[in-house]
């Protein structure tokens, strides 16, 4: 009777030894870089925003070259500024990677701007350096073992307006019958994510008695503009730009609630600066 009870026990044992045996070599593939994760956020990505978000959409290609069948594949991700703050947070849908194979994945990220308050106008204008946190997991050998790994890496976004100009040696006067108006020039760049959103540009004159005129100027954005304003201008700016003076400009573009201006100051008229 104590026979095949021992039996019984040291064939428990042994398909207990088999699981764990099965479970560390499934390990092995793993530690040994048998599960690989490529983000290709540059060249094949592509991206757009609107007036709310930015979305990127890049592949990453999963690459099997254990010995074991991957299943559940997972790619969370999360978003955090220099601080640490967490800005925005994802992940893939499940996708299962047989051995020796590779799968691609269109991964899509979408960033709501409203998240990126503190570091909008760094990254409208400058440019702003973010950390994105990737989180692996997976399950191997008949979903016995649950791994996973995680690594870190830098997304830049931005800038998207760039090289703001104020080109005030072509500045010129126009008048309409009993209406002057001063013609400044400008030119900006704006990054291809962009291109076709709404922005604003602001011009304002003054000289050593106030301000001269003023106008603000709806546009949509291109790779490269170069435009002028038509800035109205008072009877009394009109006669003292005709004796000659300096001028005093300052040009603002705006772009998701976001502000950078330059200042310049021109000579015209008359006489001698």
């Amino acid at each position: 009777m104590k026979v095949p009870l021992l039996i019984t026990r040291l064939g428990i044992i042994a398909f207990k030894l088999i699981v764990a045996l099965i479970v560390i070599f499934s390990i092995l593939p793993l530690i040994n870089g048998g599960l690989n994760v490529d983000i290709d956020e540059t060249d094949d990505g592509q991206s757009s925003m609107d007036a709310n978000s930015m979305r990127y959409d890049f592949p990453i290609t999963i690459t099997n070259n254990g010995i074991y069948d991957i299943n559940d594949v997972t790619i969370s991700f999360t978003i955090v500024d220099d601080d640490g703050n967490e800005l925005v947070r994802g992940s893939t849908g499940n996708v299962d990677v047989p051995v020796g194979s590779e799968v691609e994945l269109d991964f899509r990220m979408t960033i709501n701007i409203d998240d990126l308050e503190d570091v909008k106008m760094e990254m409208v204008f400058n440019g702003t350096d973010l950390t994105m946190n990737l989180d692996v997991s997976a399950k191997y050998t008949m979903d016995l073992v649950n791994v996973g790994f995680q690594a870190d890496t830098e997304l830049t976004i931005g800038p998207f307006i760039t090289n703001i100009q104020v080109h005030t040696y072509s500045v010129n006067l126009e008048s309409e019958g009993s209406e002057h108006f001063m013609i400044v020039p400008y030119s900006f760049s704006c990054a291809d994510m962009a291109t076709g959103q709404d922005a604003s540009v602001h011009t304002e004159l003054s000289d050593n008695n106030g301000t001269m005129g003023n106008v603000t100027q709806q546009i949509e954005l291109q790779s490269y503009t170069y435009d002028q304003t038509r800035v109205p201008i008072t009877q009394e700016a009109y006669d003292r730009l005709i004796m000659g003076e300096y001028v005093n400009v300052a040009f603002s573009v705006n772009f998701l609630d976001c502000t950078s201006t330059v200042n310049g100051q021109f000579y015209y008229g008359g006489g001698s600066p």
